[in-house]
C-alpha cells in the first residue's frame, strides 16, 4: 500500500489525516497506545499487513493472514462525557455495516461488537480507553475485517468467515477502508448525548439477535437467556429466569440465527 496515495483520496478531516502503516507489527493497538501517550493527535491510523501478536476481546488472538485484510486502529481524544463511551463500538459496528450494505453486503452486528455475515463473524473491534479520573485521555478503536481470508484455524472454521469466502468477490481494500473511516467520522463527529441513542437504533436496525437465545460468559459463568433490547448505556438487556438482566460486557453465542 501506498500511504500518501491512501491520504490522497481520503476525503476525512480527522480521521487518517496522519497514517503510519507497518508490513509487520505486534498489534496495531499496542503501538497506537504508545503513540497516544505520546501525544499523537486524534484520527491517527495505525495500519498493518500482519501482526504477530494480533489481540481480540477477552484476551484472545485475532487470527489475519497477511496481506488478506484490514487490520487498523485508529486514536481517538473524545471531549463528550465518560459514561457515552459504551456506545462507541456500536457506533464503528454500525459504520461498519453502513460500508459493508454500500456493496450490497447484508451484514448483522452482534452485541457488543462482532460483525456477521450468514452467521459468521468477519469482523471484530477492540476498544480500549486511558482515564485520568472522569476524564477521557485517550481511547483506541482497532478494527480487524476478514476481507479475503480463505483459511482459518479448525477452532474458527464454523464461525468464522470472510468477505470472499461469503460472497467469492474480490475488493480494494483500501478503498473499502476510505469508505469506512468516512462513514465512521461523520457518524463520530456528530456524537452527542442525543445522537448515542440514534446510534443506538440504528445498530439494532442491522442486528437479528433480539428474541433469540443466547448464552453469555462472563466471570467463568455460563448464563442462558434471551436478548430483548439494548439500553440507553449500550448494555445488553436480557431475560433470564423471567427477569430482565443488564450486561455492560460478556461474551455472547446466539444459539440460533
Amino acid at each position: 500500500m501506498n500511504v500518501e496515495n491512501l491520504k490522497e483520496v481520503l476525503s476525512t478531516k480527522y480521521f487518517g489525516r496522519e497514517i503510519l502503516y507497518f508490513d509487520e507489527i505486534d498489534s496495531t493497538n499496542t503501538f497506537a497506545k504508545q503513540l497516544a501517550e505520546n501525544g499523537k493527535p486524534e484520527g491517527t491510523l495505525v495500519i498493518a499487513e500482519f501482526q504477530t501478536n494480533g489481540r481480540g476481546r477477552m484476551d484472545r488472538k485475532w487470527v489475519s493472514a497477511k496481506g488478506k485484510n484490514l487490520m487498523v486502529t485508529i486514536i481517538l481524544r473524545p471531549s463528550f462525557s465518560y459514561e457515552y463511551i459504551s456506545v462507541l463500538p456500536m457506533l464503528f459496528a454500525l459504520s461498519m455495516c453502513e460500508t459493508l450494505r454500500s456493496y450490497n453486503i447484508h451484514a448483522t452486528t452482534k452485541w457488543p461488537n462482532d460483525i456477521l455475515l450468514n452467521g459468521k463473524k468477519i469482523c471484530g473491534m477492540l476498544l480500549e480507553s486511558s482515564f485520568a479520573g472522569n476524564n477521557v485521555n485517550f481511547i483506541l478503536a482497532g478494527i480487524g475485517l476478514n476481507i479475503h481470508q480463505e483459511y482459518f484455524p479448525d477452532e474458527l472454521k464454523d464461525t468464522a468467515s470472510s468477505l470472499f469466502l461469503e460472497t467469492q468477490q474480490q475488493f480494494d481494500r483500501w478503498k473499502f477502508l476510505t469508505s469506512f473511516l468516512l462513514q465512521s467520522e461523520e457518524h463520530y463527529v456528530n456524537f452527542s448525548h442525543i445522537t448515542a441513542g440514534k446510534i443506538i437504533e440504528q445498530w439494532k436496525s442491522f442486528s437479528s439477535m433480539f428474541g433469540k437465545e443466547i448464552l453469555l460468559a462472563q466471570n467463568g459463568n455460563t448464563l442462558l437467556g434471551k436478548a430483548i433490547d439494548i439500553s440507553s448505556r449500550g448494555e445488553l438487556i436480557v431475560e433470564i429466569d423471567s427477569q430482565l438482566t443488564y450486561f455492560s460486557s460478556a461474551d455472547v453465542t446466539i444459539l440460533r440465527h
